[in-house]
Parts: C-alpha cells; structure tokens; sequence
C-alpha cells in the first residue's frame, strides 16, 4: 500500500564500505557488488554473500596468503551445495601459467590480447582462476598444509611447496583491469629531480606496457619509440643483449644512428670520483622481472647491467619482486663504490669511497610493503603514506604525504 500523503519517504539502505589490505582488493570488491555479486559480511565459519539477490553462505576452508615468491594468493571453500573449490588470484604471468593443460588455445589468445590491451592503457592486470576439489583430495591436501604450517624451520618454504601442489591445473574464470591514478604533480615533480641531474629509476611489478605507460604519463620517459629494451630467457641471452645495448648507446653518445634525446637544461656537475652526467639522457632503459633472475646473483652481469644503468637518463623494471627490487639497490650501490674508487689504492681509495658516499646517496622511496626491503637497502628511504598502508612509512626514514613533495625534501631541504 502507498505511504499516507505527507509522510517522509522510506529511507535509503545505505551501502556498506569496504576496507581491505590494499585499494585493489577493494577496487575488486566494489564492482562485484556492482555487477550483483555483493559481499555482505562475515559469519561463524565463513562468508555471507548476495548473489543476484540470494543471499548465501561459503564456508572458508583455507586461506593460502600472498607471497612476493609466489605472486598470488588463493582460497578454498565449501559452496551451499557442498562443492569444494580453490579460487586464485594473481599476476597474470603465474596464473596463466598454472592453468590446466587441455585449456582451449583460442581463450589463452583472447586472454592474451585483452591482458595486452589493458596494459597499453596503463591499467593493473589481475587474472582469476579456479579448481574443483573432491572432498577425499581437499581433505589430504589440507592434512599436509596443517603439517607444513606447523613447522618452525623452513615454513615458507613448505608452504610454498604444498600450495603449489593445489594451485595447478586451473580453470580460468577471467581477468581484471584497475585504473591505477597518478597523485596531483607527479610528472612534475619527476621532470624536476630529472632536471636537477638526479637518476631516477621505477621498480614496479607491474607488466612491462603498464610500467611504460606510467612511466611516460609521469614524463619519465621522453621517447617510449627508442626505449632500450632488455627482455631475456637465458644468462647467455642476456649477456649477448647487455652487449647489444651498450654498443646502442656508444653509438648515440658519438651522434650515431640513433641520436641522444634531449640533455637536461641545467648543467651537471661531475661528481667527484664518479661517472660524467653529461649524457644523462642519451637512453631509457625497460628491464623485465624475469630477466632480472638471470643478473640477480651473477656478479659479471650485475656489473654490466649497473654500467649500463648508470649512463641512461631513467630506467623502468617491471615485474619485480620485494627482494629483486632490494638487490637492484645493493647492486647500484657496489657499483657506484667501485666506480668511484676506479684504479686508486690506499688512503686516496678511501677518500674517493667517502666522497662518493657524501656526494652520491642513494634514496629509495615507496608507499606499500612490497617496497619496505627496497627502502631498507638504500642510504635514505621515504615512505609515502596512503591506501596501500604504514608499512612503508614504519621502515623509512622520511614520511611524506605525496609524491610530489619529494621535491622540497631533495632540493630544499637537502
């Protein structure tokens, strides 16, 4: 029946907020209730979910959380109807690499394509997949993961194992896209500390068209048509590569086929002890995560990709994980030491050491907990408080509320 005339109309049900270890996860859960598939709250033992306006309940069997190593995470849990069933979700590169064997070629092409396509526009790929469990396998698989997690020496690694026995032969269920804004003067700010004759390098793990995408809205890369690309499956790949672009960037430097882009406006100083900046931006360098598991460790490589860094204007890593990010800082550091120190001996080594050390620190900035070993490794770090947390902010040694900020910390206040 209608409400009597003059009486208030029914309020509006207000709509729950979600709060979440990371924006993405709530990104996610936002357009799911979007769609009709709303998660409602918690329960005794599980999950109350409305799905398409029924509601029911899922109980939570097990949760196997994320790790930078394994870069996904995954849950299982028992449907009303008494399925037991594993959903994971996670980069793509992983995901799609554990899907089961009879996957139709067509759907991993379309997979394929989207993923590409999403990444061009700079977005943040997720994939999502799934397994059916029958009760008797469920049941001897979490007898096992009760026993690797009760471990006290060498649990991770026993988690990792038992995990990776579960999530395998997967059955994709689709693939998600997340705007990932840039802050209010970012490319500014990174043109300035550009400007100012400071190297900036961007260690992300996002997919290497996203990195670039980001990295040429924020202006740290000028020309994305003449990026010096190191993708390799192999230490000899690699090797052969690193050749290939160090010859690349010789030629620039001598005006060749490929000619140095724009130097910065302001002069730059040499430092003492240590490499001329007057090519600052004779290249851009994009390295991928997995190349990086073939240079990471092998001391000739290391150097020769430190030597390559060392003459590009910018550098982009995509793909990479908490330690690689971490190993990358170790590595530029023992390289800048052992350039500085050159030939030298004796007391005039460690007077290039401490010069070096006093003229050419380095900084490391982030603003989630996969950044906090990279932070840790370098001479300085800065944490930048937002959605993903404090763990960055607890580890650093300088908080800042947004990126651009950096700017008066660096240039200012030294």
């Amino acid at each position: 029946s209608a409400p009597p005339s003059g009486s208030p109309p029914p309020p509006t049900p207000r709509l729950c907020v979600y709060q979440g270890p990371s924006p993405d996860e709530v990104a996610l859960v936002e357009a799911g209730r979007a769609l009709g598939f709303e998660f409602v709250g918690r329960c005794a033992g599980g999950l109350r979910l409305r799905l398409l306006g029924v509601e029911a309940v899922f109980e939570v069997l097990n949760v196997i959380e994320y790790t930078s190593a394994r870069a996904r995470m995954s849950v299982v849990a028992r449907s009303p109807d008494g399925t037991v069933r594993l959903y994971c979700k996670g980069s793509d590169t992983t995901v799609l690499g554990s899907l089961a064997a009879d996957t139709p070629p067509d759907l991993l092409a379309s997979t394929d394509a989207a993923l590409h396509a999403f990444a061009r526009r700079g977005l943040r790929t997720l994939a999502v997949a799934s397994r059916v469990l029958s009760p008797d396998e469920w049941a001897s698989w979490d007898a096992r993961y009760s026993e690797a997690a009760s471990k006290l020496e060498g649990r991770e690694e026993a988690l990792a194992a038992v995990a990776g026995e579960v999530e395998a032969g997967l059955r994709l269920v689709g693939v998600t896209a997340i705007e990932d804004k840039l802050q209010d003067g970012v490319p500014e700010a990174v043109a300035t500390l550009l400007d100012a004759g400071i190297k900036v390098w961007v260690i992300t793990g996002d997919k290497q068209e996203t990195a670039i995408n980001i990295a040429v809205s924020c202006r740290l890369v000028r020309d994305a048509e003449r990026l010096l690309v190191l993708n390799a499956d192999s230490p000899a790949a690699v090797a052969a590569r690193l050749r290939e672009l160090s010859a690349e960037l010789d030629a620039r430097e001598r005006g060749g086929p490929g000619a140095p882009l724009a130097a910065s406006p302001l002069p730059l100083p040499r430092i003492a002890g240590g490499p001329s900046l007057s090519h600052l931006h004779v290249g851009e360098l994009v390295i991928d995560g997995g190349t990086l598991t073939h240079i990471l460790g092998d001391a000739e490589a290391e150097w020769a990709l430190a030597s390559l860094g060392a003459r590009c204007g910018s550098v982009v890593i995509c793909r990479a994980s908490p330690s690689q990010k971490a190993g990358i800082v170790n590595m530029m550091r023992k390289h800048e030491a052992a350039s500085a120190v050159g030939r030298a001996r004796g007391a005039l080594a460690w007077y290039r050491r401490a010069m070096r050390t006093q003229t050419g620190r380095m900084l490391s900035v982030g603003d989630g907990a996969n950044d906090v070993a990279m932070i840790q490794a370098a001479d300085v770090g800065v944490g930048i408080i937002g959605k993903e947390g404090r763990q960055a902010v607890n580890n650093a040694d300088f908080a800042i509320g947004q990126f651009r900020f950096l700017v008066r910390l660096l240039l200012v206040h030294g």
